[in-house]
């Protein structure tokens, strides 16, 4: 069954979004600044190392606006072309980031390669290269502790991986500022190899998106430390005996729960349902990260369709059953006086509760012909049987228990 309405969250779907935007924003002109301070730096120093990481800045600017796009459309809410919501353009946006920074990587360490072995190396004028690289560090992890915060109080996995990407740039600014100190040292080969340091770091960053995203979207379960305790979270509400089927998947952010749960075989259908609504607001309120769960009730032990087909054997829903009760007791007359028929299909075999007035028990023989007379008909149904006025049905005077051999 689906779950009850999302318990109220801190911020609301739109107020995520202006946020996501904001952060975002923000980023995207500092990142403008970075960009053209780091080139121009680059240019005038003669500083390869920092030239590409400006490059590395410009590049920001394209996953800026992806992430600013991508998370208005990530946080609207869900439709009918959309029923689970809109998460998964969450994590399309981040395996193209992530393929994005794998391909800007590729092509610096190519060039930074070929430049080690053709030997192009020049001195350069460190104290400018050197300051502008400080710079970078400090402004780029700003934008991270800034960006990974709000990414945690919205729960955006784009925006928290967008965070690591500038902390990708901070860490890449410290690899320039390496490569720089050495080529002033007379290592004029060392700023190459940084150029190609900060590519591996690029790469290794995209690589790291690209395919925790690229999971997600083939519907990969948590980790098995996670569903373990979503496990003993469940366990804990009364009347479970046991999970089966406990299955786990993530739309963007969200996470999405279906579970087989089962209780006692002669709980009531709104017994089994109200407990697993307990189940569902237990999860969703012990777990943030929890959009929706989706549970199955089982009175037994679970029981799978599976291929061929033509082998499963179920047993008669009601409308058939009833029918061969009523041939099969056509010929009684107390038969006709049964109010009501309850039916528990069990993992033992089919029981049924059998509801008769009181003025039933003065019929001679009465269990006994009618179990004799489904004993005749070969049907493998255990009987139980209740007296009382149907207007007071549920308050039972007599009862007594007879199992067909």
């Amino acid at each position: 069954m689906p779950s009850p309405n999302h318990p109220p969250t801190a911020l609301s779907t739109s107020a995520k979004s202006r946020k996501a935007k904001t952060v975002t924003a923000y980023g995207f002109v500092l990142n403008v600044v970075l960009a053209i301070v780091k080139i121009t730096a680059g240019l005038v120093s003669g500083s390869y190392a920092l030239l590409i990481d400006g490059f590395h800045s410009l590049s920001d600017l394209a996953t800026d606006i992806m992430v600013y796009v991508l998370s208005h459309i990530a946080h609207e809410e869900a439709d009918a072309e959309h029923p689970y919501g809109h998460g998964r353009f969450e994590n399309f946006g981040t395996l193209m980031l992530g393929s994005f920074l794998i391909a800007v990587a590729g092509g610096i360490g190519y060039s930074g390669v070929e430049r080690l072995i053709a030997g192009t190396h020049q001195p350069i004028l460190g104290t400018a290269a050197l300051a502008v690289a400080a710079f970078s560090i400090l402004l780029n992890e700003w934008i991270y502790r800034f960006t990974l915060k709000t990414g945690k109080e919205i729960n955006s996995e784009l925006l928290i991986a967008n965070a690591w990407h500038s902390r990708s740039d901070s860490l890449s600014s410290v690899v320039v500022v390496i490569g720089i100190i050495g080529t002033m040292a007379g290592v004029f080969w060392l700023d190459t190899a940084a150029a190609i340091l900060v590519a591996g770091m690029i790469g290794h960053m995209g690589f790291s998106l690209a395919w925790s995203n690229a999971k997600q979207l083939v519907d990969t379960a948590l980790p098995v430390e996670e569903v373990d305790k979503i496990s003993a979270a469940i366990l804990q509400i009364e009347g479970i005996r046991s999970i089966h089927s406990l299955r786990t998947r993530k739309s963007g952010s969200m996470v999405f729960v279906d579970l087989h749960i089962e209780v006692d075989s002669r709980a009531s259908v709104s017994e089994g349902h109200q407990i697993g609504q307990w189940v569902t607001l237990k999860l969703l309120r012990e777990f943030p990260s929890i959009e929706d769960v989706t549970f199955h009730i089982d009175s037994g032990e679970d029981f799978h369709i599976e291929r061929p087909l033509e082998e499963v054997s179920l047993q008669p829903l009601r409308n058939k059953l009833q029918q061969q009760l009523t041939d099969a007791w056509s010929s009684i007359e107390a038969a006709q006086q049964i109010h009501e028929i309850r039916l528990n299909y069990l993992t033992t075999g089919l029981f049924a509760e059998v509801h008769l007035p009181l003025s039933a028990q003065s019929v001679e023989n009465i269990e006994e012909q009618l179990i004799q007379a489904i004993d005749e008909q070969h049907l493998n149904i255990r009987l139980h049987f209740w007296y009382g006025d149907p207007v007071e049905q549920e308050k039972t005077v007599a009862a007594h228990d007879t199992v067909i051999p």
